[in-house]
């Protein structure tokens, strides 16, 4: 899939989670993109998925990107792939 239908994936379960995109809130309860370097995916064509509470605190709850083609070799898939991968504990 193409990274920007994952990427608008990942808004949708974050705005279940009543967590809005930093482009859309200034305040409260909201997630940024921050890039990184992950290796299951291309070079910079990844990010870490940070939230921020409206009391100041920030916590990684995972990753978005393109996965590598090394990677897709070793599943056998011959397609590109995009994918996050997100820890929804601190919502529960």
């Amino acid at each position: 899939a193409r990274f920007e239908v994952i990427q608008g994936l990942l808004d949708t379960v974050m705005e279940s989670l009543n967590v809005s995109h930093v482009s859309r809130a200034k305040q409260g309860n909201r997630y940024r993109l921050v890039e990184a370097n992950v290796p299951m995916y291309l070079p910079e064509r990844s990010a870490r998925v940070v939230y921020e509470s409206d009391d100041g605190r920030s916590v990684e709850l995972g990753t978005i990107g393109i996965v590598h083609p090394e990677v897709l070799a070793k599943f056998k898939l011959r397609v590109p792939v995009s994918t996050f991968e997100i820890n929804i504990e601190p919502f529960l």
